[in-house]
């Protein structure tokens, strides 16, 4: 489990009415060489960009996202 503040996740502050708290959610890692079967299988990558967002150490590894920019197939 993933735990956070509501704030922590996405741009910029809270929307009004909107109380910052604790949250919890399930959180795991897959397969990179699924994933990019899946996106390829209907998408053309035309762009990748390391998203340092995402950095989380996982015993001795460090684990960074990245974000893709594709165009649809067909």
């Amino acid at each position: 489990m993933h735990h956070a503040k509501l704030s922590w996740n996405g741009k910029g502050s809270l929307p009004g009415g909107f109380k910052d708290s604790r949250i919890s959610y399930p959180f795991g890692f897959f397969s990179e060489e699924k994933l990019l079967a899946a996106v390829t299988d209907r998408y053309e990558i035309i762009n990748q960009l390391e998203d340092a967002s995402g950095c989380y150490p996982v015993n001795e590894y460090k684990i960074v996202g990245y974000g893709l920019s594709c165009l649809l197939k067909g």
